[in-house]
Parts: C-alpha cells; structure tokens; sequence
C-alpha cells in the first residue's frame, strides 16, 4: 500500500540538520577560501579608507548644526551663530536695520509694483521719517550702461535695482571692511554701503577685485504709516541674514548671484533660500 507522507509538523530532522542553500549561496560558499586560508584580491584592489571618527556619528552631526541663542537681528544676528555655519538665515520679529524685507509669495502687488514680487530688500535705514533700503536681488544689466558713473574698472560688474527712489543713483555695496571710514558705513557686521572713490583706489592699488562690490541704481523708501499697512496685509516677511547669503563671495573674477551661498553655486536663489527660511507673516 501507499505511504502518504507524514504532516511538516511531525517530520524530525537529525541535529544540526540545515536547508540546503539557493544556487547564488553555494556558488558563493564555493568561492570563499578555506578557513584559515588568505583572501585574495584582484591585482587593482585598494582597500576602503576608514572614516575619521572626528566626524562620525554625532560628532558629524555637531559639526552640522549652527549654534544658535539669543542675539540681534539683520547680519548681526549671526552673532548667535559664531561658531556655526557661516551661511544662515532665520524669520525676526521686527523690522531691522541691515535685516530683510522679503515679499511674501502670494501677495498680489498692483501693476506698476510688480518688480517687487521676489524682492528682498536690504534695510539700511531706519527712521522717524520711515525706512529706506535697497532690492539686492533683481538684477537689470551690466555697468557698461552706466560707466560714466561708475568708472570704467567696474563696466563688467552686474547692475540691480535698488529700488524706485532716486534712480539717478547708484549705491554700492560691499564686504570690504577696510573702507569702513573712508565713505563706507556699517549696515550691518560684514555688510558695507557706500565709500565708491575709496572702492576705486582699492581696485586701481589691487587691494580689491572689481567683483568684491555690487551696484545698485535707487532705492526704496516707505513712510512709517506706509511700511506698517503692507506688514499688515502681509507682503512682507522679516528675515535676518547671513553677510555670505547676501553678498557672496565672488569665485575669482566673476560675481555671483545673491543666494549662490558659501560652496557650489546653486539654481536657488536668494528669495528663494529666505521664504524657506521664514514663517509666514500672522
């Protein structure tokens, strides 16, 4: 008579018994030496080069991290982040001298306001009379177009719109510290403004790069009635930022965009880099 086989629950195995392996697990239980026996490496083979176990684990992840505290607003809110990262931003309460206005995302500007959408707007003044800044991120040409102003040494540099006040004008803005004195005033720590016959005797002595300073033609100003109805409405968001977010470091000759940041350049731009790194007005 046929014997059905006995139910999985009732086969006994012998001790130590083990499934045979998958094709793929043989093949490669057949390839590995016997125990004992040395490994052998392809002629090219370089061993893995161990992590530094100063920036491993959290010590990674330390490094990372900004320090933050308590500190002012604009560029010299990175006060708080000595020690840190040197390009950060984050949202401030209030509106600051050497701090941003960035314009809120979906706030419908009228007609002849629209190059305001994206802005941001360095505050340079604060006042009884209301606040003055300059739009550093909207750029319009070269200074080939206005060299007479200018000079000649800074005709390839980009050219912004500083804003719809003056626009006869053209400020400067820098991060040479040693102009401090010489025309140039502090916005903010890092941040400088003006000092343009100093600029070009430092650019003419090759102390400075014509790419270490930017040109802005205008600038904004609001009443403080006018300045306190659109935070009301929401069109701005108060940021404070970085000196190496605002004006990047040039790489060589060339001038590079705000919102670049400190290493690769990237697509982001500096509006970009600031809403996401601001709330939402209340």
């Amino acid at each position: 008579m046929a014997f059905l086989p006995a139910p999985p629950s009732a086969v006994t195995r012998p001790a130590g018994w083990r499934p045979p392996p998958p094709a793929a697990a043989a093949r490669r239980q057949a390839a590995l030496p016997p125990d004992g026996a040395p490994r052998r490496r392809p002629p090219d083979h370089r061993p893995r080069r161990p992590r530094s176990p100063s920036m491993s684990g959290a010590a990674s992840a330390a490094a990372a991290t900004p320090t933050s505290g308590a500190g002012g607003g604009g560029c010299g809110g990175g006060g708080a982040h000595a020690g840190g990262t040197a390009a950060w931003a984050h949202s401030v309460a209030t509106v600051e001298t050497g701090g941003c206005l960035v314009a809120s995302p979906a706030y419908p500007w009228a007609l002849g306001r629209r190059y305001l959408a994206q802005a941001v707007v360095l505050v340079t003044e604060i006042g009884p009379d209301g606040v003055r800044g300059l739009i550093v991120n909207h750029e319009i040409g070269r200074c080939e177009a206005v060299k007479g102003i200018v000079g000649a040494e800074f005709r390839h540099n980009r050219l912004y719109l500083g804003g719809d006040v003056s626009l006869g004008t053209i400020a400067i803005l820098h991060r040479r510290s040693s102009l401090l004195g010489a025309g140039a005033v502090e916005v903010c720590p890092g941040v400088f403004l003006g000092g343009f016959n100093a600029s070009r005797a430092a650019v003419a002595a090759s102390e400075a790069g014509a790419a270490d300073f930017r040109f802005l033609r205008g600038y904004m100003r609001w009443s403080p009635e006018a300045m306190a109805a659109e935070l009301a409405d929401g069109a701005w968001r108060t940021v404070a930022a970085a000196p190496d977010v605002l004006l990047p470091p040039p790489v060589g000759d060339r001038v590079r965009r705000p919102g670049d940041g400190v290493g690769k350049p990237t697509r982001r731009g500096l509006w970009e880099t600031l809403i996401a790194s601001s709330a939402p007005p209340m």
